[in-house]
């Protein structure tokens, strides 16, 4: 899917979701943009010309071909009544680089590789608040913290044997706020996309594996049940938690550390305490 092809996407979800479309009627407009067809009006003038059994076969081909996007749905149910949800899990930032008024704002690599502790904890805190209360600024500060300038002398620091590969400049909380005005201009079905992006990796964090060093790790055991509801202080808890133990510094360098890094660690010191129990017979409250 190109770039292009998501913005397009990304527009006709937010119809869907507030019921402007129907499913047939998403599923027949993003079949059209991908196969590149415009309805004109000469097109329009060609279907009247068309007999009933033409007309026919044109629209049973249409059906055909939009029953090969059903893979946007997934039909689920709720106390027993049943109803379709959008399938739409990727990791992938689909949307790189923001252009607002002229200014240029770079987002994180795909899964939030690239992304320190604190940046993941003051988006979380942004995209819950957001997620209950549904106040514009809270998903502007997400954007804010996620996407930022490029840093300075950027062409000649990727050049250097010592680059991190990081392009956007280093994480400030205190610059979210006057930023998050800024990216109150960017288009909101694009802000809603990187929404829909950060909750896809925070609960890839929760329920999927990754493969390190040729195991399959699953960091689902480092979070409380319902925190991702907001009844519970886990992630500040992980991090004074990391702090305590010096391995990454003190609480301002852990919070600078590499997300992935504190998820590691933890892990490994889950899976060597749950060892110690079971070799001591030492069992839960």
């Amino acid at each position: 899917m190109t770039t292009e092809q998501f913005d397009f996407v990304m527009q006709q979800i937010i119809k869907l979701e507030d019921r402007k479309l129907s499913i047939e009627e998403f599923k027949l407009l993003i079949l059209y943009n991908f196969l590149g067809i415009k309805l004109s009006p000469f097109a329009l003038r060609k279907s009247d010309r068309m007999t009933e059994e033409e007309l026919e076969e044109k629209y049973q081909n249409t059906w055909q071909l939009t029953e090969t996007l059903n893979y946007f749905f997934i039909l689920d149910e709720k106390e027993g009544a049943f109803f379709y949800r959008l399938n739409y899990d990727s990791v992938k930032n689909f949307l790189p680089v923001l252009h607002i008024n002229g200014n240029m704002f770079y987002g994180p690599a795909h899964g939030l590789t690239d992304c320190s502790f604190a940046e993941y904890r003051h988006a979380f805190d942004a995209y819950r608040n957001f997620s209950v209360k549904h106040e514009p600024n809270e998903l502007n500060k997400l954007v804010a913290i996620l996407y930022r300038p490029e840093r300075e002398h950027y062409q000649d620091v990727k050049l250097s044997v010592d680059y991190d590969g990081q392009q956007r400049e280093k994480y400030n909380y205190h610059l979210v706020a006057d930023r998050a005005g800024i990216i109150n201009e960017l288009p909101y079905y694009q802000k809603y996309a990187i929404y829909l992006f950060f909750r896809n990796c925070d609960l890839f964090f929760r329920t999927k594996e990754i493969e390190v060093s040729g195991q399959q790790v699953c960091f689902k055991v480092l979070f409380k049940e319902g925190e991702e509801k907001g009844e519970s202080l886990g992630l500040n808890s992980l991090l004074f938690s990391m702090a305590d133990a010096g391995t990454f510094g003190n609480i301002k360098e852990t919070d600078e550390a590499n997300l992935y890094d504190i998820f590691l660690k933890l892990y490994d010191a889950k899976l060597k305490y749950e060892e110690f129990k079971r070799k001591n017979k030492i069992k839960d409250d």
